[in-house]
């Protein structure tokens, strides 16, 4: 008896439970038939009342590099200039009217604060120093004053007024050394109260350089776009709040001057782009929903062809 001769048969005998599974086989194939168009109708109905009840946004993307040693690293604001222009041209023609402020600058990465002149050093604090073309505008101080200069001179340091309890290495090897170099630079106001430093303070970096602190400044407008790239330039960051001795990390803002210095370091350095989008947002014009730089579709071509059939390209 072939496999098809017994199938008949136990579906005579089955009769109910064949009519029932073939109800079943034929209600899923309507639906797996019905779905997707029902899909796309809602998908198109929920995109048409987005764009309609949704403002246009700017957007600010974050483009970064790291470069782990100091060579052929651009050591002023200039040279960071050049890049970024460079980086500008080589943009398809398509983007350029989607493009619109590009910030630039370079930062250190998570450099641990050893010393704290006149204070004990606090653990698991880190500052960073940072450059960048658009921070100055974007920032109100409210305490002392922007940073300008960076000097070098005579290692002012003693184990008298920089404590070292905790025998840090780090620490160690900056009060031996004969010279250093001090670069201004000015913090977020809430640096105060989480990680005790004030305005005028000297502060020793990781890197091997004196942080001297000449203001406190909170952001002009906190929801700017800006700020998103930059988080930690605008407040200070916890990046695990709830952990047993938790990090504190903030980034000062330094003058032109400092890029030189942050060049020099053996510390890795970020360079980061912030990239303003203009008109990363759906349009309706005309009846045709088209994405910006996709041809258009007519409404008479939208009402009377197939939701597949409508595609742009």
């Amino acid at each position: 008896m072939t496999i098809l001769r017994l199938a008949a048969r136990l579906a005579l005998l089955h009769r109910g439970i064949t009519a029932l599974l073939a109800l079943l086989v034929l209600t899923v194939t309507f639906l797996g038939g019905a779905l997707p168009r029902v899909f796309e109708d809602s998908y198109e109905r929920s995109l048409r009342q987005a764009v309609q009840e949704t403002r246009p946004e700017l957007l600010e993307i974050a483009v970064g590099a790291r470069s782990a040693l100091p060579s052929r690293r651009p050591d002023s604001a200039a040279d960071l200039d050049a890049v970024t222009r460079k980086l500008r041209a080589a943009m398809p023609q398509a983007l350029a009217p989607l493009i619109g402020e590009v910030t630039y600058g370079v930062s250190t990465n998570r450099v641990r604060l050893v010393g704290h002149v006149g204070h004990e050093p606090r653990r698991n604090n880190f500052v960073d120093l940072a450059w960048n073309s658009g921070a100055a505008e974007r920032v109100r101080y409210v305490r002392g004053e922007a940073p300008s200069a960076v000097t070098t001179g005579a290692n002012p340091l003693t184990a008298r007024s920089t404590p070292n309890p905790y025998q840090d290495s780090a620490l160690s090897i900056v009060l031996a050394k004969p010279t250093l170099t001090t670069v201004e630079a000015g913090l977020p106001s809430d640096v105060t109260g989480q990680m005790g430093i004030e305005v005028g303070d000297t502060i020793v970096s990781g890197a091997g350089v004196l942080i001297k602190v000449t203001g406190l400044y909170e952001p002009i407008d906190p929801s700017d776009p800006f700020w998103s790239a930059y988080p930690s330039m605008s407040h200070v960051y916890i990046p695990d709040p709830a952990a047993n001795s938790a990090a504190f990390v903030v980034t000062g803002l330094v003058g032109e001057q400092g890029v030189a210095v942050m060049a020099g370091v053996s510390a890795p350095m970020h360079y980061r782009w912030g990239v303003r989008a203009r008109y990363l947002r759906l349009r309706h014009q005309a009846g045709a929903w088209h994405r910006v730089g996709l041809r258009r579709v007519s409404p008479q071509r939208r009402a009377s062809c197939r939701p597949r059939s409508c595609r742009t390209r």
